[in-house]
Formats: C-alpha cells, structure tokens, sequence
C-alpha cells in the first residue's frame, strides 16, 4: 500500500512549481477532478471549482494512509478507507508544500 498521495488543484503558475516539486521527490500525484455537465466527462478543477462539493479524485486502491490535498478539497474514490488529510493552500503553497517535503 501507498504512504501516501497528493491531490492538486487548478492549473495555476504556483501549482506547476508543486508539481515540479512533487516530481523531483518521486512523489505521486493526481488532479482533483470535476464531471463536466451534460458530457458524461471529466476534466480537472479549475480556480472556481476546486473547492465544490463536485470535485473529486481518484486514488487508487487501496487509499494511502496519508492524503495531501493542494488548493483544492476532493472526495476521493472510496469512502469506506480511513486515511489522514492534510489541506495545503494561501499564498505560500509551494513553500508549505516544500516545507513538508522536507519533513518527509
């Protein structure tokens, strides 16, 4: 089983530095995701959704003991699985994130 997984939000310059970041560490990451009405498709939140009840993300199975979410809040794929999150967001999200990096 995982560790642990992050989630990310909207594309945004900030997040394209948390996902350098994550990349670099060997960390794994998905894209919190939101069903696009009337297609039956998904896409990836944006700045406007990333925080809606909608979103959601998919993180295999089981789910990591630890959950990082990165601007965004999301259900994940089961609900049935206990796991520990850990919100990440404001101004400062590359240093939070690279602070806790560290720390891993």
């Amino acid at each position: 089983m995982r560790k642990r997984i992050w989630v990310l939000g909207a594309s945004s310059d900030e997040m394209f530095h948390v996902e350098n970041l994550l990349t670099e560490a060997g960390e794994p990451f998905v894209y919190a995701l939101i069903f696009l009405p009337n297609s039956g498709l998904t896409a990836r939140v944006s700045e406007e959704n990333a925080h809606s009840i909608e979103a959601f993300a998919y993180v295999g199975t089981p789910v990591p003991r630890r959950v990082y979410f990165v601007e965004c809040v999301a259900r994940l794929n089961s609900t049935k699985e206990s796991s520990i999150s850990i919100s990440f967001s404001g101004s400062d999200v590359v240093r939070q994130v690279a602070d806790e990096l560290r720390r891993l």
